[in-house]
């Protein structure tokens, strides 16, 4: 997990509350799965642009 510092851990936890809205809201757990499956690909991807762009 890369939740280390202050501010990765408050975007995590901002992130979760969206996820539970979503939860909520649609009654359904595959939004928010779909949701956080999307968002580590997007992260993945700038990971990798970055350490090929470096």
């Amino acid at each position: 997990m890369w939740h280390i510092n202050l501010y990765t851990a408050l975007c995590a936890f901002l992130f979760g509350i969206i996820l539970s809205i979503f939860y909520l809201r649609l009654n359904s757990i595959f939004v928010p799965i779909i949701m956080h499956i999307s968002a580590n690909i997007i992260g993945q991807i700038g990971t990798l642009l970055f350490l090929t762009i470096k």
